[in-house]
């Protein structure tokens, strides 16, 4: 520790060193913390300074001598950077802002007389600020405010509840509507929930529901009707055809997850605000919203067996004046498999969102879906001990091996067009409204098998199985229309949060299928006649339909739910459904 007393001051001044080493002296002066300290302080009035320019550290030594302010830096922060001079009359505090002027350096006052000095990291900002009056403290002891310091972006990107960001990077999730219809935290819901966010999709490159559901627990995927549902196992039961959209029944599609935010998978009954479904729970997508910041992106992905998929968004604001912003997501994929099937997809699914006042937002989206698939049923199953013995297994034959037609493909085409307002009429009432329609459309050209001959083993009609045809189109309509409203208010210290809503579903299905049996083979033979001919295709295709079905149901739905809070960490939730 140096000491000085300078002629002609009022005051003294310690210049105290704090190296990083095990060393203490006058010149260590680049290895530490440096403090200068007084009693002065730095609120009082004008006086005369003259500091000549010089190297910031230096003029900082003067300052603190002249005018008996507490001054902390460290020497490597301000090595090689000129100060300002300084002439004239001022306060403290006027002095050393006038000295840091144009330096990239910058300060904060502790308290009346203590300030600290620091130069700006381009990679970072502050931003906790407090005011840099000096103010005068109660105490000898100073406790430092609190400043929080991230990384040089508008958010950060590993902040969960930041799920508007694109360059989102976190695994976390904090919130969740699915069970509620609410926005309500994880932890305050009374439901077994997994949210598989954006960023778990874009690292696993998933493009299909059953991509997702590999990260979920007591999910499996099950028969996919040769690769035209997507249908799962959910906690032992099997789920139907009809997965959900943002909350919205969707029946018997596919969903491509280029314009998905998120996958939500509710586990268990969810008939109180969903009525009717499958008991072991459902999966919902949650769809990407137009941003008013731009942001475009393009994927190129390459895979085995001739995979090729693109993938393109785009997103900002049509007119920042009237609230009116955008979005497009598409992609495009070609792929074959090792069984000698291929698959080709085109989607695109254009939004728009009209923010017409502070407290009312229009949103209207499209998608367009066009799948040609060739159906593919797998390996066939077969008991070798003949059948009864309980022992069936995959058939001994090559894993790439088909007796499907590839040359035949089956198309699925699905349009979709959702529209919904919200409204937020205070904070403690916000309604929301929408209509979703869906058209579903088929064309079957399918190959497919019996079950195989295995009751006597080592007989020539062990392995035998019927190849059939199924020839036809399939059309599924679907209109959904809903009405929510949220009402927030506390009762004798219980908090409620009260969902009360309606629903209006109609579903439309019908198709005129042509079938029957084509021939049949050995699965352990390697002579099998190829696929269908030319002349028997057109045969199927003009034979009168064996099943020509349509059926019509609608339902009318109302459910209250009510969300408790009590001591702010009791919650309890409770509702009813009525539906006709």
């Amino acid at each position: 520790m140096c000491e000085n007393d300078t002629s002609g001051q009022q005051s003294k001044f310690r210049l105290v060193i704090i190296p990083k080493i095990q060393r203490m002296a006058c010149t260590g002066l680049g290895f530490g913390l440096i403090a200068l300290t007084s009693t002065a302080n730095a609120d009082e009035a004008a006086r005369h300074y003259r500091i000549p320019l010089q190297s910031l550290d230096s003029g900082l030594l003067r300052l603190a001598a002249d005018s008996g302010m507490e001054i902390l830096f460290t020497a490597n922060q301000v090595r090689g950077v000129t100060g300002n001079g300084l002439e004239g009359d001022m306060t403290p505090a006027q002095a050393l802002s006038t000295l840091l002027q144009g330096s990239g350096v910058t300060y904060h006052f502790i308290d009346a007389n203590t300030v600290t000095v620091a130069a700006a990291d381009p990679n970072f900002r502050k931003t906790g600020f407090t005011n840099e009056t000096p103010k005068p403290q109660s105490s000898s002891e100073t406790t430092l405010p609190k400043v929080r310091v991230v990384a040089h972006s508008e958010a950060d990107p590993y902040d969960p509840g930041n799920t508007n960001d694109p360059y989102n990077k976190s695994y976390a999730v904090t919130d969740s509507s699915t069970s509620t219809k609410t926005d309500t935290p994880l932890m305050e819901t009374p439901a077994s929930i997994q949210v598989i966010p954006k960023s778990v999709l874009h690292d696993q490159q998933a493009y299909r529901l059953e991509d997702v559901i590999k990260n979920v627990s007591g999910v499996q995927t099950q028969h996919s009707f040769g690769g035209d549902y997507e249908t799962f196992v959910m906690r032992g039961f099997l789920q139907s055809t009809a997965n959900y959209r943002n909350g919205i029944r969707i029946p018997a599609t596919k969903f491509d997850l280029a314009n998905v935010e998120r996958v939500e998978v509710l586990k268990g009954t969810s008939a109180m605000l969903y009525g009717f479904g499958d008991p072991g729970g459902f999966i919902s997508t949650t769809t990407k919203q137009p941003s008013a910041d731009p942001y475009y992106s393009v994927e190129q992905r390459f895979g085995s067996y001739d995979f090729y998929r693109t993938e393109a968004s785009a997103t900002g604001p049509l007119s920042k004046e009237h609230g009116l912003n955008y979005r497009m997501d598409l992609s495009y994929l070609d792929t074959n498999s090792f069984r000698n099937t291929d698959k080709d997809r085109i989607f695109f699914a254009p939004t728009l969102s009209w923010q017409a006042t502070s407290d009312t937002k229009l949103t209207l989206s499209y998608e367009h879906f066009d799948e040609n698939n060739s159906y593919d049923n797998g390996t066939p199953a077969i008991e070798l001990s003949g059948r009864g013995t309980g022992n069936a297994k995959l058939a001994p034959i090559s894993r790439s091996t088909t007796f499907m037609d590839p040359n035949l493909t089956n198309t699925n085409t699905n349009d979709l067009i959702d529209f919904r307002i919200d409204q937020h009429i205070n904070d403690k009432i916000k309604l929301n409204a929408g209509t979703v329609y869906s058209q579903n459309q088929k064309q079957w050209e399918t190959v497919y098998l019996t079950r195989v001959d295995d009751r006597i083993p080592g007989s020539p009609e062990f392995g035998n199985v019927n190849r059939n045809y199924w020839f036809g189109p399939e059309k599924l309509d679907s209109l959904t229309a809903w009405v929510n409203g949220t009402f927030d208010f506390e009762t004798y210290g219980v908090k409620h949060k009260v969902l009360l809503g309606g629903e209006y579903y109609n579903n439309n299905f019908e198709y005129q299928v042509a079938f029957g049996k084509i021939d049949t083979i050995n699965i352990f033979r390697d002579d099998n006649p190829p696929g269908v001919s030319s002349a028997q295709l057109a045969q199927y295709r003009n034979q009168a339909p064996g099943y020509d079905i349509g059926t019509e149901s609608t339902s009318k739905a109302l459910y209250l739910q009510d969300q408790m809070t009590i001591w702010d960490k009791f919650h309890i939730m409770g509702g009813f459904r009525y539906d006709s």
